[in-house]
């Protein structure tokens, strides 16, 4: 039982230790980035070409970083619609193939910002948009 415990704790311990964090600021503050947010631009781009597309069983270690960094993206933004938009989706006016394709062109020309910081913008840029199913 003490082994198994012991086990279960080192295991708490590395998992704990994975996790990656970084601080970055925007008008509201300072707040904590987690997770594929803390990954640059330049990740980002080095990891496009390795996008499998309708095949996403092929893996290495490009294609696990670039799908991790396209859900955090997406998860962002569910956030953001979340506790944020005033309407059901704003990105509603693109797809998922429109938000990266906007995020591919930023991280190219940003490529040392964190990844976090490329969806700040883009949601930014988003709100800005036509929004039919916006809330005043």
């Amino acid at each position: 039982m003490r082994y198994f415990l012991f086990t279960m704790f080192a295991i708490l311990i590395c998992a704990i230790g994975t996790v990656r964090n970084a601080t970055a600021s925007n008008a509201k503050g300072i707040y904590t980035i987690l997770g594929a947010g803390t990954s640059s631009c330049g990740s980002w781009t080095a990891n496009r070409p390795y996008d499998p597309g309708p095949s996403p069983f092929v893996s290495n270690q490009h294609i696990n970083d670039l799908l991790t960094e396209e859900a955090w993206l997406l998860g962002y933004i569910t956030s953001y619609n979340s506790s944020v938009w005033k309407g059901d989706n704003v990105a509603s006016e693109t797809d998922r193939n429109g938000i990266f394709a906007w995020v591919d062109t930023y991280c190219a020309a940003h490529p040392t910002t964190p990844l976090a910081g490329a969806a700040e913008d883009l949601v930014d840029f988003l709100s800005k948009g036509p929004h039919p199913n916006s809330k005043p």
